[in-house]
């Protein structure tokens, strides 16, 4: 990576494998971090729109784990995990892991500084579209 991009993004350089690795280590530090503070963690990210559902006694929180290679000022975000976060809080995080590091020889990822947000909710002055669906009307001749 260049080290000049702040945020997550579409870069093309990142093959499917990149991404995946990516995607594992910042699953492998969020899960490390929440089961450090005393939650039991279970990976949910195939069938719901959060990553960890983590309980501890009566609490339970949903975290959305992202991870990229940049400095992780900005993260992407799906329609559906924000409105989840939206309806689940206060029992919700965000878990970013930063400076994640590819290895060269494509075997993985290693490294990253995780943040956290707990409770989160996003904000729409935090929100900023990256596009629109746009519908095309029936043509009619």
């Amino acid at each position: 990576m260049n080290g000049l991009s702040r945020g997550q993004g579409f870069s093309p350089r990142l093959t499917a494998d990149d991404r995946r690795a990516i995607e594992m280590q910042a699953m492998q530090i969020a899960t490390a971090h929440f089961k450090g503070v005393g939650f039991v963690v279970e990976d949910v990210s195939a069938k719901r729109p959060y990553d960890l559902r983590c309980r501890r006694g009566s609490e339970h929180v949903d975290v959305e784990v992202k991870g990229t290679t940049t400095a992780g000022e900005s993260i992407l975000l799906t329609p559906n995990e924000v409105e989840h976060a939206r309806a689940a809080f206060p029992n919700t995080a965000l878990a970013v892991v930063r400076d994640i590091s590819l290895h060269d020889d494509g075997s993985g990822a290693s490294g990253g500084a995780l943040g956290v947000v707990q409770p989160w909710r996003p904000e729409a002055a935090n929100l900023k579209p990256l596009g629109y669906v746009y519908v095309v009307p029936s043509s009619r001749s």
